[in-house]
């Protein structure tokens, strides 16, 4: 019988080792910021006598083994489901298994940058938008939903929304609508949603918008174009399709925990739509980490010129085939500025306090 075990036990040790050189089975890559890739050490005289190599071998080989993976998803869910504790910066876990993107420092209004920089914001906002209208082009400023904002019940006990939170989103939201703002509260459309939504809106492992919804939000900037005069593609038809499993980047900071089961519940779609003839119009999108969820299927392409650009938070600049076309300056914006029939700029309002990633002030 003792032999039987050393034999098993044997076996269970090479099982890795056998995985390692047959590549069997197939182990999911970590999602997520996981380090810089290790490179296999040179072996060396001086690096064997110091003892660098050795450890520098057992580093990499703890990094590249091919079961890391899976040990690290197990560890990351005896941490979650022990301890609430996720290996994401910032990201904590509330009620129902809802995950959150933020700090208490944050929820309490630690971003707040004073209602003499709002106005400030908003005038110059109304100055550029005025200028624009002058030209025959268009500026939209589109409020991206917050999952803390929408879903704040799921909060942590420890960690609740407090009214100072609320600060710059509620003033900007009235001196908008008191300087004649061309602008979406898609936050505020978020939660008059809430409880009639069929489908989720926010999947209780993802950071942003699902795709079904922000399709949904596209579908409205474009209304609001065109109701200002704009030759913009319309949706004649715009359905969901029930999925059987949510999209990875619906589940984004679940994916980015990397955790080995999906705990996700409710109901996930995919919008099924069709597309009407219209000229498509060149715009540039100056957006933070929303325009992802629209960047990543081909929808952009379908409504807008392919000579239109992103501006990832004003600090990279993109095709709508995700080509990066290099960094934004007054002299990439000055190429392309007459050529561009609208802007629209996507803030969140997580982000509200960059307002527009300082996109406004390429305008003279």
């Amino acid at each position: 019988m003792k032999k039987v075990f050393y034999i098993v036990f044997l076996i269970v040790l090479f099982i890795p080792l056998l995985g390692q050189l047959i590549n069997w089975p197939v182990i999911i890559k970590l999602h997520g910021y996981t380090g810089k890739e290790e490179k296999a050490p040179i072996l060396g005289i001086e690096s064997i006598l110091n003892r660098e190599w050795q450890d520098s071998i057992e580093d990499y080989i703890n990094s590249s083994t091919r079961v890391r993976p899976s040990f690290v998803r197990f560890k990351n869910f005896f941490d979650y489901e022990l301890f609430d504790l996720l290996h994401v910066k910032s990201v904590f876990r509330g009620k129902d298994n809802y995950l959150f993107y933020g700090t208490k420092w944050y929820l309490e209004g630690g971003d707040n940058v004073g209602i003499e920089k709002i106005n400030e914001n908003v005038a110059r906002l109304k100055d550029v938008q005025e200028n624009l209208m002058k030209e025959g082009k268009e500026l939209l400023f589109v409020i991206a939903p917050e999952k803390i904002f929408v879903y704040s019940e799921f909060l942590p006990n420890h960690m609740t929304l407090k009214k100072g939170g609320r600060f710059m989103y509620n003033n900007y939201k009235i001196l908008f609508k008191e300087n004649n703002i061309n602008h979406i509260d898609f936050n505020d459309w978020f939660l008059q949603q809430k409880g009639i939504n069929k489908y989720e809106m926010f999947a209780r492992g993802g950071k942003h918008w699902t795709h079904y919804y922000a399709i949904q939000a596209l579908d409205s900037i474009g209304d609001k174009l065109r109701k200002n005069g704009l030759s913009i593609p319309d949706f004649i038809s715009l359905e969901p399709k029930q999925l059987e499993y949510p999209r990875a980047e619906d589940i984004d900071t679940w994916e980015a925990a990397n955790l080995p089961f999906l705990l996700e519940k409710g109901k996930f779609a995919k919008p099924v739509y069709e597309l009407s003839n219209e000229e498509k119009p060149k715009i540039i999108f100056c957006s933070d980490s929303y325009i992802n969820t629209l960047a990543w299927s081909s929808i952009l392409r379908e409504i807008y010129n392919n000579k239109s650009q992103y501006w990832y938070y004003n600090k990279e600049m993109y095709d709508f085939n995700l080509n990066m076309k290099g960094a934004p300056s007054q002299d990439e914006f000055n190429k392309i500025e007459k050529d561009i029939e609208v802007y629209v700029i996507i803030t969140s309002v997580g982000n509200i306090a960059m307002f527009d990633y300082g996109f406004l002030n390429y305008f003279e």
